[in-house]
C-alpha cells in the first residue's frame, strides 16, 4: 500500500528530483506516491503550502527561512529534511541593453565586476538625461535571485543594487516580460533564461555559479507540525529523492531525464534544451560563445544534504530578520539531522 504525497513545483530544471522520482517509480519503491501539481509562482506555491493544499513543496530556500521567521508574510513554520540542489540561475538582459553594457565595458565582459560597472554608467546617464529607470525582474522578493542581482550591481557601485526596482514575475513569463519591454533584465532558473536567449529576446551575461560558487536554490519543504506529527510521510520522500538524485549523477540517464522532464505536465519545452542545461551546456553566454560549466547546475547527492552552513549563508541575505535575536531554541528550518535520520532508516 502507497500514501499519497500531495507536492507542488514550479517549472524549473531543478524539480527534477521530485518529477523524475515520480516518473521512475521511486517514489512507489519507497511506499510513497507523489502527486504533482505544477503553480506557476512561488506566491501560490507558499499558499499552498501554508494551507495545506500540498503536503510539502518544491521552494525556495530563501522563501522557506523568510516565511518561517514571519518575514514578508504571516509566521507558518516550515521543516527542511532535504534540499534539491545548488545553482541554475542566470542573469540576462534585453539585446538593447546587452549592446550598451558590451559598449561600455572596460576589461573582460566575463567579469561580473566589469559588466556591474557598465551598468552602472547607463543607469547614470539615464538618470541625467530624464529617462525611465531601468527594471529587472525577480521571481520572489526572498530568493536567490534578489540576492544575486543586489550582489552583481553592488559589484558595479550600486548601493546594494537599491536604485535599480526590481519587480516579481513568475519564472516561465519572465522571457515574455523581457519581450513586452515590461523589463529590461532578470535573474531566473533554468531553463527560463535560456528560452528568452532562444526566442531572440535575451542575452545571457552571467550564470549564478560565477557570482556565488555553491548557491543553495530551491528545497523539498513541508509544514513543521506535519513532521513533528508524522502526519506525512516524510522519510520516504526524502529517500525517494535521494534515488532520483543518484539516478541523475549517471550521464547515461540525462537524455531520458531530459524527455521525462519536457512532457507538457512538467516544463513544456524542447528536451534537447532540457538535455544541454542537465550536461553543462547552460546557453550561449556573452559575447556570444557557449560556455561549458559543469557546476552549472548541481542536482547531484552531495548538495541534498540541507545543512547549517547554508541555513546561514541565507538568513546573511534576508536583512530583515534580526540575527541577534535568534536564541539557540529558535526555529532552525534547515534539518540535516532528519536527512540523515531518513537515510539510516532505509
Amino acid at each position: 500500500m502507497t500514501i499519497d504525497v500531495r507536492i507542488g513545483f514550479v517549472p524549473l530544471v531543478d524539480a527534477a528530483l521530485p518529477i523524475l522520482a515520480h516518473e521512475l517509480g521511486f517514489d512507489r519503491r519507497n511506499g510513497t506516491h507523489f502527486i504533482l501539481q505544477k503553480e506557476a509562482s512561488w506566491a501560490t506555491i507558499r499558499d499552498k503550502l501554508q494551507f495545506g493544499l500540498v503536503d510539502a513543496a518544491h521552494f525556495l530556500a530563501p522563501a522557506a527561512i523568510a516565511v518561517s521567521h514571519g518575514v514578508g508574510h504571516v509566521k507558518v513554520p516550515l521543516t527542511v529534511p532535504v534540499a534539491l540542489g545548488w545553482n541554475g540561475n542566470a542573469i540576462v538582459v534585453a539585446p538593447w541593453l546587452a549592446d550598451e553594457i558590451f559598449a561600455k565595458a572596460v576589461g573582460a565582459v566575463s567579469d561580473p565586476t566589469v559588466t556591474a560597472k557598465a551598468l552602472h554608467a547607463i543607469f547614470s546617464e539615464r538618470q541625467s538625461a530624464g529617462l525611465r529607470p531601468l527594471r529587472f525582474g525577480i521571481v520572489y522578493p526572498f530568493s536567490s535571485h534578489t540576492f544575486l542581482l543586489r550582489h552583481w550591481m553592488h559589484l558595479g557601485g550600486f548601493p546594494d543594487g537599491a536604485d535599480v526596482p526590481l519587480d516579481v514575475v513568475p519564472p516561465p513569463f519572465m522571457a515574455d516580460s523581457l519581450q513586452q519591454g515590461y523589463i529590461d533584465g532578470f535573474c531566473v532558473g533554468a531553463p527560463w533564461g535560456q528560452q528568452a536567449v532562444r526566442q531572440g529576446s535575451g542575452r545571457m551575461l552571467h550564470l549564478s555559479v560565477e557570482l556565488v560558487k555553491d548557491c543553495p536554490e530551491k528545497v523539498l519543504a513541508f509544514r513543521s507540525g506535519s513532521i513533528t506529527d508524522n502526519t506525512i510521510p516524510w522519510q520516504q520522500v526524502v529517500r525517494a529523492t535521494m534515488d532520483a538524485s543518484r539516478w541523475l549523477e549517471k550521464s547515461e540517464n540525462i537524455a531520458e531525464a531530459a524527455r521525462l522532464l519536457a512532457q507538457p505536465e512538467y516544463l513544456g519545452i524542447a528536451h534537447t534544451d532540457i538535455e544541454d542545461i542537465l550536461s553543462g551546456h547552460p546557453g550561449p553566454s556573452c559575447p556570444s560563445d557557449l560556455r561549458t560549466v559543469a557546476s552549472s547546475i548541481r542536482l547531484d547527492p552531495e548538495t541534498l544534504k540541507p545543512t547549517r552552513k547554508d541555513e546561514e549563508l541565507i538568513i546573511g541575505w534576508i536583512k530583515e530578520i534580526d540575527v541577534a535575536s535568534l536564541g539557540p531554541a529558535s526555529h532552525k528550518v534547515y534539518r540535516p539531522d532528519l536527512f540523515e535520520q531518513a537515510l539510516a532508516n532505509t
